[in-house]
C-alpha cells in the first residue's frame, strides 16, 4: 500500500501501518490540513502504481478532502482510529456526555 497523509506528523500514519501489520512501500505526506488538487490525486496514484500498490491508505480526515477529487480504479482505504480508555472512563464519559454503552473498557 501507500500511505497519504496531510496532518502534523506524516510518518506517525506510516509507522501505526507498519506495527499493523501492513506493507507500506511509500508515504506521501502533506503539510496539516492540506487541501487536495486534482494534480495531488494524480501524482498519488502515478506514486502507488509506480510502487505496485494495491491500495492507497489514509486518515479518514484526508479521506474525506481526497475522495473529492479521487478520480483513479485504485482503492482509497481509510485508516480508522479507535480511542480506548483504560482508567477513568466512567469519569470521562460524564464529562463528555458519552453514553455508557459506546465506552469500550480495557480489561487488562
Amino acid at each position: 500500500i501507500v500511505a497519504v497523509a496531510g496532518i502534523a506528523r506524516p510518518a506517525d500514519l506510516h509507522r501505526s501501518l507498519e506495527k499493523l501489520g501492513a506493507n507500506v512501500s511509500s508515504l506521501a505526506g502533506y503539510r496539516d490540513h492540506h487541501r487536495y488538487s486534482t494534480e495531488d490525486a494524480a501524482a498519488i496514484a502515478a506514486l502507488a502504481k509506480s510502487h505496485g500498490a494495491e491500495a492507497i491508505v489514509t486518515t479518514a480526515k484526508d479521506a474525506i478532502k481526497l475522495r473529492r477529487v479521487w478520480n483513479d480504479s485504485i482503492p482509497l482505504w481509510t485508516a480508522d482510529i479507535a480511542v480506548v480508555i483504560a482508567s477513568g472512563a466512567e469519569t470521562i464519559a460524564t464529562w463528555l456526555t458519552i453514553p455508557r454503552e459506546k465506552i469500550e473498557l480495557d480489561a487488562t
